[in-house]
């Protein structure tokens, strides 16, 4: 017995399955399993955290698999984690892991968040002029501040290895 092959009727539904039989399959994503769709950043994501002596590397990876956030880790920071915690918002945890692993968080105007050590500052002031401790501690982190011109007084202050923007707060909070 011979079978003869059938030739595939031609016109819209012909060609238009035969285009679909050879279009890509696309996988499927899905909402709310606690992973952000790629390029978007879950504002909602909540973390939930235990870790003992992990690496900040691995922790910050994992904030960002579930939040979708660009967050990068500076370079030359190799820091540990240990902390404990549930239904955090992912930006709290962010900068709660952070704070436990001695960095600071920047966000800059792209919405990338970079985790880094802060600049440590230590200084002895006393009866200085106010403006200069303020232009003094920012410049030791390589930045700037404009100071309003009526900002005037004296300071007496010792830092003793203290980031230097908590620096700056507790002697801007003295006037």
């Amino acid at each position: 017995m011979h079978i003869r092959p059938r030739r595939a009727k031609s016109g819209p539904f012909g060609l238009a399955f035969a285009l679909l039989a050879a279009a890509p399959v696309a996988e499927a994503q899905i909402f709310g399993s606690g992973e952000a769709p790629p390029g978007a950043v879950d504002e909602s994501a909540s973390i939930d955290l235990d870790v003992i002596g992990r690496p900040l590397e691995d922790v910050l990876k994992m904030i960002r698999d579930r939040s979708g956030a660009n967050i990068l880790l500076a370079q030359n920071v190799d820091a540990r984690v240990t902390l404990t915690f549930r239904g955090v918002p992912w930006r709290e945890a962010l900068e709660l892991v952070a704070e436990n692993a001695g960095c600071i968080v920047q966000e800059s105007r792209g919405r990338v968040f970079k985790v880094e050590k802060p600049v440590n500052v230590t200084y002895s002031f006393n009866d200085a002029d106010i403006r200069q401790v303020i232009q003094a501690i920012p410049q030791a982190g390589g930045s700037n501040v404009v100071i309003a011109p009526d900002v005037q007084g004296v300071v007496t202050l010792e830092l003793k290895e203290r980031p230097w923007r908590d620096a700056l707060d507790n002697v801007v909070k003295t006037l």
